[in-house]
């Protein structure tokens, strides 16, 4: 691994590459970096889409992340009319991160898992969405 592998100040990630996959090995496994580990990592409330909270007066809002080259990030919450428009709003900056993140790496088989990541992302809020706003109806 020390001769085959950038690995150092880096996490050894084993589901980037192959979603759900739980064993470890130089064809399913890279190091990346601390960032790239933790992009798909915050999520408060399971009730709700990731990104997306509600306060004690039912009002939701998406708490988007910034950084200043790499270093850190920050959020910032954006009180939004609906848990939708939450939603939307934190999966758009979000997958502008992703992409961002993705011109910074060289191996094409993180970018392919990121983007896949995000795809399935996608797909699970739009669920969660959908099955709040049966429920107010």
């Amino acid at each position: 691994m020390e001769q085959q592998q950038d690995w150092k100040d880096k996490s050894l990630d084993k589901d980037i590459i192959l979603l759900g996959n739980k064993t470890y090995g130089p064809d399913v496994c890279t190091f990346v970096t601390h960032r790239v580990n933790n992009l798909f990592n915050e999520w408060k409330d399971r009730r709700l889409p990731k990104g997306v909270q509600i306060n004690a007066k039912g009002v939701y809002y998406a708490t988007v992340a910034y950084h200043e080259d790499f270093k850190y990030e920050k959020g910032r919450s954006i009180v939004c009319k609906s848990v939708r428009e939450a939603s939307t709003l934190w999966l758009e900056h979000k997958e502008r991160t992703v992409i961002e993140v993705c011109t910074t790496l060289i191996d094409s088989r993180v970018i392919k898992g990121l983007m896949l990541h995000m795809e399935l992302l996608k797909k699970e809020s739009l669920r969660r969405v959908e099955v709040i706003e049966a429920n107010i109806t």
